[in-house]
C-alpha cells in the first residue's frame, strides 16, 4: 500500500529536495539521493502536468509513492530541517511535510499529506 501526495504536497517536496541538493553543506551521497527522489517523483506526476513555466507551482496532481520512498523522503526532509545552511524559512515547511511523511507511514487510514 503506497502514500499518495495530493494537491501541492507534491510540488512542495520537489522542491525541498531540489533545495537540499543545492545546498553547499550538502554531502554528495545525500545530494544525488535527493535528485534522484525529486526524478521519481517529477516521473510520477501525470504528463500533463509536468509542463509549466520554470518557477511555477505544479497544479498539484496527485503522486503516489511506496512506504520505501516514503521513508527516504521523509528522512531527507528531516535532515534539511536539520542542515545549518537550511534558509530558516524552510525548516517548518520541510520539518511539517516530513512529519505528515511519518505519520502517512504510521497510520495508512490517516489523511495523506496536503498542501
Amino acid at each position: 500500500m503506497g502514500v499518495t501526495l495530493e494537491a501541492g504536497a507534491a510540488s512542495v517536496v520537489v522542491d525541498l529536495l531540489a533545495l537540499l541538493s543545492d545546498l553547499p553543506s550538502t554531502p554528495d551521497i545525500v545530494r544525488e539521493e535527493a535528485r534522484d527522489h525529486v526524478a521519481l517523483i517529477e516521473e510520477r506526476t501525470p504528463a500533463r502536468h509536468r509542463h509549466f513555466e520554470a518557477g511555477a507551482r505544479s497544479p498539484g496532481m496527485p503522486v503516489e509513492l511506496e512506504p520505501v520512498q516514503v521513508t527516504a523522503i521523509a528522512g531527507l526532509l528531516d535532515l534539511l530541517a536539520g542542515l545549518p545552511s537550511t534558509p530558516p524559512a524552510v525548516i517548518d515547511d520541510a520539518r511539517s511535510h516530513a512529519e505528515r511523511l511519518w505519520n502517512a507511514l504510521d497510520d495508512p487510514a490517516a489523511s495523506p499529506p496536503r498542501t
